[in-house]
């Protein structure tokens, strides 16, 4: 009679003790993100009107040339369009920023603080408005908007996954129940904003309208920084020299789309007036005096993605990678 082989030992492994507690840093992060939404959305309900008026020197609409408004209108539809372009081409850079070299920690609390630098430009140059200086209104109205577009950046692809990082294999089934509280608060934030920082531009002008949103904002990076020593860090990776080298690669490739967003933004009426005034013809004829206008930001941009391209290599040649850039260019 064979000797039957011993059975594998199918003991069922331990359960995994269950944690029915929501991490401790997670009030601050929600908290936080409130606050931030509220700030952004208040901002954005009043950005273009605001930038009409200013266009136009806050005359009343009725006694100005059509002619003039209607300019008025189609710059500040491309100053916001620029703005928003900004704001969700810049969370490319910030994710790269946070996995690669700095961490979510640091860049969602430092870029932050840029946030804030952005919307007390914005009440500034509401401000500077209401007083008459309509051009240093306007530099410190752009400012302001790069800041924010650069902060929301630095925000915008590190808080969700912040949140995820918070839980392990003990509390992961409360993943779900935090995420939907998540975006309960940020649907909550913006929607007051959208109902009171009108109100608000309209009954104190637009130093409190935008001065507002940035007192919130600030409210939202004091209490992320609450909770500094309750959150779960996962480190960068690689850091040090490789993840600078992935930042400044990336950052230099992605520079030239910004240029090219910027330019149709600006030149694009100019485009279609041409196109349909004088045919392919007279479109030509737009886009080679563009290319003549331009011709220093297209430089630039080829230097930067050249650049871009070459500290790539450089990092690839210090270590293999398969992260996303790797595999563009590879």
């Amino acid at each position: 009679m064979a000797n039957n082989p011993p059975l594998p030992d199918t003991a069922p492994a331990d359960p995994v003790e269950r944690d029915d507690r929501f991490p401790p840093g997670i009030p601050y992060i929600v908290g936080n993100e409130g606050a931030e939404r509220f700030s952004f959305y208040g901002m954005r309900q009043i950005l273009y009107i605001y930038l009409v008026s200013l266009f136009v020197g806050f005359a009343a609409e009725n006694t100005l040339d059509p002619t003039v408004v209607n300019e008025a209108k189609v710059r500040a539809t491309q100053v916001t369009h620029l703005f928003m372009a900004g704001v969700y081409l810049f969370p490319m850079i910030g994710a790269i920023l946070a996995d690669r070299l700095l961490g979510k920690y640091l860049v969602i609390f430092w870029l932050s603080l840029v946030y804030v630098a952005g919307h007390a430009a914005l009440a500034i140059g509401g401000r500077l408005g209401e007083i008459g200086s309509l051009g240093a209104a306007e530099a410190v109205f752009f400012v302001g908007l790069a800041l924010i577009a650069i902060g929301s950046g630095g925000i915008k692809p590190c808080v969700s996954a912040n949140v995820g990082d918070q839980f392990g294999a003990k509390n992961a089934h409360l993943v779900t129940r935090v995420f939907q509280i998540f975006y309960f608060t940020i649907n909550f934030g913006s929607f007051f904003a959208s109902v009171l920082t009108p109100w608000l531009y309209r009954w104190w002008g637009p130093e409190i309208a935008f001065g507002v949103p940035g007192v919130l904002m600030a409210l939202a990076a004091l209490v992320f920084w609450m909770g500094r020593k309750k959150y779960v860090r996962v480190p960068p990776k690689p850091g040090g020299l490789l993840g600078s080298l992935d930042f400044s690669a990336s950052t230099l490739m992605i520079l030239p789309l910004l240029f090219a967003i910027y330019l149709l933004l600006e030149e694009s009426e100019r485009i279609v007036d041409a196109a349909a005034t004088d045919g392919t013809g007279g479109l030509g004829r737009a886009l080679a005096d563009i290319a003549a206008g331009y011709w220093g930001l297209a430089v630039a941009g080829i230097v930067s993605l050249v650049a871009g391209v070459a500290l790539a290599h450089l990092r690839q040649s210090r270590q293999e990678d398969s992260g996303f850039l790797a595999v563009l260019l590879y």
